[in-house]
C-alpha cells in the first residue's frame, strides 16, 4: 500500500482468524502494526505542515469592476516579446474582473483578439491599486494587447516543428510578420494561421 499508493490484493486480506500457520500469522500483524504507525507518522506530519502554512496563508478576494494584473506562464509562446524568453514581461494588463466563479477563480474581460480561456485562478492575479500603482515594475508589465493576439499579416515561415501532448500531435511554425524584425517572430499554431489568414499559402510539402 504504501509503495502502490492503493489497497493491493495481499495474503492478509483473507483474515488472520482463519490462518493456521502461527509465523505467517505473526508477520501479518507486524505488517499491519508498521502500517498503522507509518500512518500516523504522515498524519502527524501533515498536522505540522498545515500548522506552519495557516498562519501564512491569507485569502485572497477581488470584488467585480477591480483591475488586475495577470501573470504570465514562464512556458507562454505567445507572450515572448523578444529574443530572451526570461527577459520577458511576468505579467500583462491590468483587465478588469468580469464575474466570481466559485471560491478561487475569476472571469476577466479580456481582448477581443485573444485566443486563451478567460477564467484563471486568483494566485495568477494580482489587484491594480491605482491608476500609477508601482505594485508591479513596468518592465514587468506588457500591453493586453499582446495576449495570444495575432500582429499584422504573416510575411514568411521561418521555420517549423511538430509538438506533442498526451493526446495529440500538432504543428507550430515560426511566423515573420510584415514590419516587423525576425527577433519579433513567433511561434503559432498551423491550425490557428490558417483560420486567421486562409488567403497565407503555408509550405505544402511541410503541411500537407
Amino acid at each position: 500500500m504504501l509503495m502502490y499508493g492503493f489497497q493491493p490484493r495481499a495474503p492478509y486480506a483473507v483474515g488472520l482468524q482463519n490462518e493456521k500457520v502461527q509465523a505467517a500469522k505473526d508477520f501479518l500483524e507486524e505488517m499491519n502494526d508498521m502500517l498503522r504507525l507509518a500512518k500516523d507518522s504522515i498524519r502527524r506530519a501533515q498536522d505540522r505542515a498545515r500548522a506552519y502554512a495557516d498562519p501564512q496563508r491569507r485569502e485572497i478576494n477581488f470584488e467585480v469592476g477591480d483591475k488586475v494584473y495577470l501573470r504570465v506562464p514562464s512556458r507562454s509562446e505567445t507572450m515572448k516579446t523578444g529574443p530572451c524568453p526570461k527577459l520577458s514581461p511576468r505579467y500583462c494588463g491590468p483587465f478588469q474582473i468580469l464575474k466570481r466563479i466559485g471560491k478561487m477563480a475569476y472571469q476577466l474581460q479580456l481582448p477581443e483578439n485573444s485566443q486563451i480561456h478567460r477564467v484563471f485562478h486568483v494566485s495568477r492575479l494580482k489587484k491594480r491599486l491605482g491608476e500609477s500603482d508601482n505594485l508591479i515594475p513596468d518592465s514587468e508589465v506588457v500591453e493586453p494587447i499582446s495576449v495570444q493576439s495575432i500582429p499584422h499579416e504573416p510575411e514568411s515561415i521561418l521555420r517549423t516543428r511538430e509538438k506533442r501532448t498526451r493526446s495529440h500531435l500538432y504543428k507550430e511554425c515560426l511566423v515573420k510578420w510584415k514590419d516587423s524584425s525576425e527577433d519579433s517572430a513567433t511561434w503559432e499554431h498551423v491550425s490557428t494561421l490558417q483560420r486567421r489568414f486562409p488567403s497565407f499559402r503555408l509550405p505544402s510539402q511541410e503541411f500537407s
